[in-house]
């Protein structure tokens, strides 16, 4: 099951089609339309992921929507620390460090 935006083009495409610009219009912190998308995929069958199987088997998307829905709510958020000047690379020979070690 794959849960996220899907991508720009809504189909497989070999990396030598991959425009180098493609992304340079993308923002982190726009909305995300596609979150109510779900695909499924036999990755032994379709390794590239070809064939979307999640209107064949809506059965198997909603148990697996379940069991990540099930996954996110244990989710434990990341601890991100605060910058702490002792941390500076003057400090450390001229290397950044978490300043706490």
């Amino acid at each position: 099951l794959y849960e996220d935006y899907p991508g720009a083009y809504q189909d497989w495409y070999k990396p030598d089609q991959v425009v180098s610009d493609l992304y340079k219009n993308v923002s982190i912190n726009h909305t995300r339309p596609f979150d109510d998308i779900m695909m499924l995929f036999n990755l032994k069958d379709d390794p590239n992921e070809h064939v979307d199987l999640s209107n064949k088997h809506p059965d198997i998307v909603k148990k697996l929507k379940s069991r990540l829905e099930y996954y996110h709510k244990q989710i434990v958020p990341a601890n991100f620390p605060s910058i702490s000047p002792s941390s500076a690379p003057s400090n450390y020979g001229g290397f950044w460090t978490p300043g706490w070690c």
